[in-house]
This record gives C-alpha cells, structure tokens and sequence, in this order.
C-alpha cells in the first residue's frame, strides 16, 4: 500500500507537469479556444447556399457545415468537455480585418481563395469554384461584357469581383458607374428594382440569389464570364500552423469520405431552405467519363491535341474540386469529338464543317448554355 501510494504521490505530479506542458505547447487559435472556451465562426447572411440566414434566422449552409466539423475537431484535439460557438455577421469588407485582430477564429462563407488575400490570411483546402458573372434583367438583352458599356454596374464592396469590374472597365473604356453594394443581397436588389443594369459576383451565387427572386424568369446571368474560375476555402488567420493543420485534416478527410458528395447534395442537389429552393448543380460521374472520352478522341489528332486536352484538364479540375460544370463544356467536347472523328475517316471538308456547325447551332437551339 505505501508503495503504491508513493508511486501515486509521484505520478499525480508528473501527470500534472505534462498537462502543464501540452498546454503550454499550443499556440495561435488553439491556445485561445482553450484558454477562453469559446471558438468564434464569421459567416455572411446572404451567400445562399454557403453561409446565409434563413426563414427561420437560423445560419446555415455548406459552409457553415464544414465549418462545424473543424470545430467538432478542435474539441476533440483538446479534449474539451464544453466548446462554445459563436456566430458573428461579416461582410465582404469586414471579413479579413475582423479575422486577422481576433474578433472571429473561422470565416465561413464564399471567399475567393487568391495570391493578393494570402498575403494577409491563410485557407483550408477548396470546397467550390466559381467564376465571375453578371446577372441582369431579361428585357436589357444583356449577355456579354462589351454589353455593360456605358451602364450603371453594382458588385459587392471588398470582393474580388468589384476589383475585377472596376479594371475591366478601365482596361476595355467601357464607362460604366460602378455602385459599391453592403453584401450580395443588396447588390441584387440595385437589378431587381432598376436601380443598376447588372450586378456582377459569383455565378453560383447569382444563381441562387435569381432563384429566391419573386419573378426568376425576369433574370438571366451573362454568357461570358471575366476570368477564370477560382476556388472558394475556408478563411483562417495566417501563419497559425497548427490550427491549418487542424483544419486541412478535418477537410481533407471530409471531400475524401462519402460523406464528401453526400454534404455537397444537400445543399446543391436538394431543396433548401428559404422556399425550398433546388439549385440542381449536380456532383455527376458521366461528366468525368465524357472529359475521358474527348481527350482519348483527339490524342490522335496532332492539331486538336494540346488546346483539347487543356480545355479537358481545366474542367476536370473545375469538376473534382468544386463538383460545377456547364453543358457548353459537354457540347464543345462533342465538336472537338465529331472534328477528330471526320478527320480519321477522311470526309469532305464540307462534311467536317457541316457537323461542327450543326452541333454549335445546336446548343442554344436546345438552351444548354446555361448552367
């Protein structure tokens, strides 16, 4: 007995010390969860279906879903009974500055991941791609960028897609007033009540701010976008290694497991709320084989290969990672499919062109170029 309790008077000290030690060892985010208790989420109120407050003022969205799985990860990583989670509204001006003095741990929402942005913040591993679109009502007959000249333009305050617009419209001389909107809801508004001829953001985005509209069919988005795709993340302050570590983990694993696409379909393939909406962007396996296919069509046919096999890797890339793609993709897969095939059968030139055409005039007479 005395020696067990003199192994005990030992022990209990030891095993002190190493708590002591373990929780001095934490650093940057992790430290300040434990020390307080508490793990603070920045999400918007309008970025349907990412991170938006609902018809029952409840947040929610994909974002904020895997945003809840770190934060079940850092519970458990620091072995916390109790991990209080508070909710804090940004905006696209406030995000960056409220996550970099402390105020929120995690921005949850649609931020663009960036060369400029990480200089000041870091992000989990990407969960969307998007591209930068306009919407606008049907009767301006507006589709293109060159149609926006001289028009009255609205994009969210601290976006990228504001930064965009405003050095497009230098670049090109287009003139147009450009309308700094508070968030994207807003932004939508400026349209809806004629206040502005387009408001530019993230197709996604416009999406689904048209399909919680009053009238959809009054709104159409704009056929070319004004760049290329890029990625959405998870925002978390820099230079905080640990807890990225953390959370690329808890992500990684996450778009890995079959829980992955089955998070995905509830927001993207599902209704949801307000009005039980269904954005219908599907997670669909035949795309993948299709973009297989093209590129084992045209390895044959030297002048087609390397603009094809391109065009095919970027929408793979846009599919596996961000689980978006548009008919146009398929459609112009089928052109380059028809071109390399007529090619090794030798037809007619005018075989070749009666084809291709066909299957281009195809696509808007079937309304496939919309996503």
């Amino acid at each position: 007995m005395k020696l067990a309790a003199l192994v005990a008077g030992m022990t209990m000290p030891l095993c002190a010390f190493l708590g002591a030690a373990t929780a001095q060892d934490l650093s940057g985010t992790l430290k300040k969860v434990k020390e307080t208790g508490v793990i603070t989420l920045g999400h918007r109120e309008s970025s349907i279906p990412f991170s938006y407050i609902d018809d029952n003022a409840k947040v929610v969205g994909y974002a904020m879903d895997i945003c809840a799985k770190i934060v079940d990860a850092v519970k458990s990583d620091l072995k916390m009974d109790k991990l209080e989670v508070r909710l804090l509204p940004v905006t696209s001006s406030t995000r960056i500055p409220l996550l970099a003095n402390g105020t929120i741990d995690l921005e949850c929402g649609s931020t663009t991941n960036n060369a400029d942005r990480q200089k000041q913040v870091s992000y989990t591993n990407t969960h969307f791609l998007t591209a930068n679109a306009y919407v606008s009502k049907k009767a301006k007959n507006l589709t293109k960028i060159e149609d926006l000249k001289g028009k009255t333009v609205s994009s969210t305050a601290g976006t990228v897609n504001m930064k965009q617009i405003q050095e497009i419209n230098a670049a090109r001389n287009l003139g147009m007033t450009i309308i700094p909107a508070k968030d994207h809801a807003a932004g939508f508004l400026l349209v809806e009540f004629d206040r502005a001829d387009a408001f530019v953001m993230d197709d996604i985005l416009l999406a689904s701010l048209v399909a919680t509209a009053k009238t959809p069919a009054d709104f159409t988005l704009s056929s070319e976008a004004f760049g290329l795709p890029e990625p959405y993340g998870i925002m978390l302050r820099k230079d905080d290694a640990p807890f990225k570590a953390l959370a690329d983990r808890v992500t990684s694993t996450l778009y890995k497991s079959a829980e992955g696409p089955a998070l995905y379909n509830k927001w993207f393939t599902a209704p949801i709320p307000p009005k039980g909406l269904n954005l219908n962007v599907p997670l669909n396996a035949i795309i993948v084989f299709v973009q297989l296919f093209a590129i084992a069509c045209v390895l044959k046919v030297s002048w087609l290969k390397i603009t094809s096999i391109l065009f095919d890797l970027l929408h793979l890339g846009i599919y596996v990672f961000g689980g978006l793609f548009f008919w146009p993709w398929i459609w112009n897969n089928l052109t380059i499919w028809w071109a390399a095939r007529s090619q090794k059968q030798g037809l007619a030139l005018q075989t070749k062109v009666a084809c291709i055409t066909a299957i281009l005039l195809g696509a808007p007479f079937l309304n496939i170029n919309s996503a």
